[in-house]
């Protein structure tokens, strides 16, 4: 840790003592705190800050604090159940929904659109018995594949 010159000696002893009270200290951290420890108003700073945090830790156990303060609410009681988790990706609830309209689109018989004319140009499209149904941009044809026939009707 840098000291910045405006800060007090106090000011550092609390950021050395938050630091220090993490779980993981490298080497080189407590290197450099052990020296800065070294200058007697530092060490004296760091001292005041560790009795102040020692003594409000022991404030819960005095009989007035006790009773000044309100008991804590009893845990609630389980009912058997867990929230359901949300989804940790984002885009999944979306495929989901797209995977729902697209069956029930197949299974409602609704026309699925699967070839597309450039406006005003003529298309051909190929069924799966080999026959050819021609295309513009201004009609739709909805071919049902039934034996024995197949009678195409066009589409408002």
């Amino acid at each position: 840790m840098t000291a910045v010159p405006d800060e007090s000696p106090t000011d550092q002893a609390a950021q050395w003592f938050t630091r220090m009270n993490r779980n993981k200290i490298d080497k080189e951290e407590l290197r450099v705190f052990q020296a800065w420890r070294l200058d007697p108003e530092n060490l004296a700073a760091y001292v005041v800050i560790e009795t102040a945090w020692l003594k409000a830790g022991e404030l819960a156990k005095e009989a007035n604090i006790q009773a000044a303060t309100p008991p804590a609410p009893p845990a609630r009681a389980s009912v058997g159940w867990a929230p359901i988790p949300r989804p940790k990706n984002p885009f999944g609830m979306a495929a989901i929904a797209g995977a729902f309209t697209a069956g029930l689109i197949l299974l409602c018989g609704l026309p699925v659109r699967s070839d597309m004319t450039i406006i005003g140009a003529p298309g051909l499209l190929d069924l799966a018995d080999a026959s050819k149904v021609g295309l513009n941009s201004d009609g739709a044809v909805q071919a049902l594949m039934r034996p024995p026939r197949r009678p195409p009707k066009p589409l408002a």
